[in-house]
């Protein structure tokens, strides 16, 4: 089977389930799927495909986004844009429409996985200063403390 195509292969049928409006499409189940399609296209920039997971987001409410499910079709968003530097920007921006804080977390995710190995000095204090703003929410910190470990050190 062809891996992507118009008319068939494994994106094509996974973005099928993405868009697929029955009781059946759980967001477990489209979470599952946003990280297939990730982990699929790691390193890609497909900006394409990419812009239909961010449309299956941009549907939901600020209470569905609380969804855990919902951060596996961020993170398959990420994968997307693994290593890809300067081709993430324009889509990092397009992220942050996203409700708060579930956009800033989105848009950090994917500029992280954008420079992850790079040594990028600027992003790795751009995630220093994250980590250093107070936040009601503790759980924001914590999650950003691996992300500059990703870019400082896989060089």
């Amino acid at each position: 089977m062809v891996v992507k195509n118009e008319d068939g292969g494994v994106v094509f049928e996974l973005k099928k389930v993405l868009t697929d409006n029955k009781p059946s499409a759980t967001p477990e189940v489209k979470g599952l799927t946003g990280l297939a399609l990730g982990f699929i296209l790691v390193g890609t920039a497909d900006h394409d495909v990419a812009m239909e997971m961010l449309h299956v987001l941009m549907e939901k409410s600020a209470t569905e986004l609380q969804d855990p499910n919902m951060r596996f079709l961020a993170l398959g968003i990420a994968l997307i844009f693994l290593g890809a530097q300067e081709k993430s920007e324009v889509f990092v921006e397009s992220v942050r429409a996203l409700a708060e804080p579930f956009g800033s977390m989105v848009s950090t995710l994917v500029d992280v996985c954008a420079h992850a190995g790079t040594g990028n000095v600027l992003k790795i204090q751009k995630l220093l200063h994250i980590c250093s703003e107070h936040y009601e929410p503790k759980e924001a910190k914590k999650k950003v403390v691996i992300p500059v470990v990703l870019i400082s050190r896989l060089q």
